[in-house]
């Protein structure tokens, strides 16, 4: 199951994809991403794989970030981990972390 919190923050996800070279490729694979309730996690795996043209060990990193952590606070936490990779990630992050204080 994918999170909401990060599916729902195009620029967090922007950020995630600079850091880890996928960004030429951003539309199409939120697109397959959006798909997965309705697919199933290892159809999208298989999408990103064969359609996008994503290296297994890059969709398997990126399905593990947008994986549903359990609420806001261990999706903000293991957030963290990504943490001073890219400055458009650690922007996005702030802002996320702001509104969850609000």
């Amino acid at each position: 199951m994918k999170s909401t919190v990060i599916m729902g923050s195009r620029r967090l996800l922007e950020g995630f994809f600079l850091m880890n070279g996928m960004s030429g490729k951003s539309d199409e694979i939120i697109a397959v991403l959006a798909d997965m309730d309705s697919l199933g996690e290892e159809a999208v795996r298989q999408k990103l794989i064969n359609e996008v043209k994503m290296l297994p060990c890059k969709a398997e990193t990126l399905l593990d970030f947008v994986s549903d952590k359990g609420g806001m606070e261990n999706t903000l936490f293991a957030l963290e981990q990504y943490r001073g990779i890219e400055q458009e990630y650690d922007a996005a992050l702030d802002e996320l972390e702001a509104q969850n204080t609000l």
